[in-house]
């Protein structure tokens, strides 16, 4: 299990919050990070960018761009710097005893189990 680098996890970046809810609650050490760097998208963007999304949206997912990432290149030129949120992917998906299975990002390095081939399409 590796990174890829391929960027998926960060465009866009797939949050259960919004910054309403961030602002009003701000208990996180990502919050200031989040608020000052991200930007919200549209659903249909998140989509168009990446239709597998669509196929695994639920109610109360949000989606954002962070501007430190480099949609060219697909590396974060704050790597140094980013925040617990992204030190912690995939760890922070992760459920008690099941293997990891990004299904949003079916090609990530992070999988730890096959995924079957209706989930293995390319964005």
């Amino acid at each position: 299990m590796a990174c890829l680098r391929c960027g998926a996890c960060c465009d866009p970046v797939v949050l259960r919050a919004s910054k309403r809810l961030i602002r009003s609650e701000q208990q996180y050490a990502s919050d200031d990070f989040i608020l000052r760097h991200w930007r919200r998208v549209s659903k249909e963007e998140a989509f168009r960018r990446r239709p597998i999304l669509r196929q695994f949206h639920v109610p109360g997912r949000f989606y954002y761009d962070c501007r430190w990432f480099d949609r060219a290149t697909r590396l974060c030129a704050a790597y140094a710097l980013r925040p617990p949120i992204c030190r912690a992917f995939p760890e922070n998906l992760r459920c008690e005893g099941r293997p990891l299975r990004l299904r949003s990002y079916p090609q990530c390095g992070f999988n730890e189990a096959p995924l079957p081939d209706r989930l293995a399409v390319s964005s």
